[in-house]
């Protein structure tokens, strides 16, 4: 995504401030790593870009490249640019994005995707189309990126209360114990994009009906971090 700030009314500082209660482990404007749609050949080139990153539990954004690039005369399109935060399961390597980028249009017709899984993406993106006036190449492939937050054990934010028992009373083993604590973490990233979307531009992103920010994984966790400072982020 670009690290781009919010230039609407831009102070002439270089840099603005987005909030003095953003975590500075988790950034929206900085991902660990960007896909770039337009320069893959198949949706399932995102697994090898997964399988380089080692990481099979994360939280993602999708992100409408023209609206980083356009400004229109009130300033910015940045507050549409931003479409969806999502976090995988566990050991996905990417299957939920491969699923749902698969159903845009511009792959080879080698690539379709035929299954029903991650089509919700597509009609979520039609209805802002039909509904918000989005442009029509939202569904184009070459105009999304892809933000990737990798879970990473050394955040000083995370100290996730985990249960010890399952639900049918069994312990769980230690590498059990560690495969929930990387999937709240997922949950606790895709919660702070989320905040940090709604602190910028007042609302979620357009695509995410629920408040990942509301979910116990993001709230438990929160209020209790020591280390928070304002971001500033580049503009111009």
């Amino acid at each position: 995504m670009s690290k781009m700030g919010k230039i609407i009314n831009i102070p002439k500082s270089k840099f603005i401030t987005l909030s003095n209660e953003m975590y500075d482990d988790i950034n929206i404007f900085d991902p660990d790593k960007i896909i770039k749609c337009a320069e893959l050949l198949s949706p399932s080139d995102i697994y090898e870009i997964m399988r380089s990153m080692n990481t099979g539990t994360f939280a993602y954004m999708f992100d409408y490249v023209p609206f980083n690039k356009k400004a229109d005369k009130h300033g910015s399109y940045l507050d549409r640019a931003f479409l969806k935060a999502g976090e995988t399961n566990g050991n996905d390597m990417g299957e939920r994005l491969v699923r749902q980028v698969g159903h845009l249009d511009g792959w080879d017709k080698n690539e379709i995707q035929y299954s029903g899984n991650g089509i919700e993406f597509r009609g979520g993106c039609e209805r802002l189309i039909d509904k918000l006036g989005y442009p029509e190449d939202l569904l184009n492939k070459n105009n999304i990126n892809i933000g990737i937050w990798s879970v990473n054990p050394e955040f000083r934010w995370c100290n996730l209360d985990i249960q010890t028992k399952k639900d049918n009373n069994e312990k769980y083993s230690e590498k059990e114990k560690q495969k929930e604590k990387d999937k709240q973490k997922a949950k606790w990233i895709e919660g702070e994009l989320c905040y940090q979307h709604i602190n910028i531009h007042g609302k979620l992103p357009p695509l995410n009906e629920k408040d990942p920010s509301k979910c116990k994984s993001y709230t438990q966790v929160r209020p209790l971090n020591p280390n928070i400072r304002p971001i500033q982020v580049k503009v111009g």
